[in-house]
């Protein structure tokens, strides 16, 4: 609050943490809710746990079809892109990914209505799900990424799995904190 805004080009910060849910909870104060923090989580949660087997191929081998779509991502905008990584007064202009189809897209503002009125039927769950319909989006947008490359479209499967799984972390986040 004390320095001058400094703009920040195509910020990208992740970060994985593993919790028990009542570790989680615990950790989560009112500020944290109130202020906008907690609804940019995607918090997934499950009580199933995988059996435990053989690993079907060489878990230290990198599969080569994994390897060369992991390098056609990360060379998304072309090797040059790679030389203004590291340089925070460079301006990259993200690119953003059409929808494939209006009914991708009116799937997408469906969504964005059930949210708000979700919010305004349940009080007090709109800190946790302010930012549902933007976090279906986002990984939808990752998922048509991932899947066709440079030039995707988001059509209808990557919103409809997007929108699956930000409504179900959402609810679950608020009825877990209820």
């Amino acid at each position: 609050a004390q320095r001058e805004t400094e703009l920040i080009s195509s910020p990208a910060l992740s970060i994985f943490g593993v919790s028990t849910l009542e570790e989680f909870h615990a950790a989560l104060q009112g500020e944290s809710v109130d202020n906008g923090f907690i609804n940019r989580f995607l918090a997934l949660t499950s009580n199933i746990r995988a059996p435990d087997r053989d690993p079907e191929t060489d878990p230290s081998c990198v599969p080569a079809s994994l390897s060369r779509d992991l390098q056609a991502l990360y060379l998304w905008s072309g090797p040059e892109s790679l030389i203004q990584i590291g340089n925070p007064s460079a301006r990259l202009q993200p690119e953003i990914l059409p929808w494939a189809s209006k009914e991708a897209n009116d799937c997408y503002a469906d969504f964005t209505r059930v949210v708000e009125d979700h919010v305004d039927e349940h009080q007090g769950s709109g800190a946790y799900l302010a930012r549902c319909a933007e976090t279906a989006v986002r990984l939808a947008t990752i998922r048509a990424g991932g899947r066709w490359g440079r030039g995707a479209s988001i059509d209808l499967s990557d919103i409809e799995w997007g929108v699956g799984v930000a409504w179900t972390a959402g609810r679950a986040l608020a009825a877990a904190a209820a």
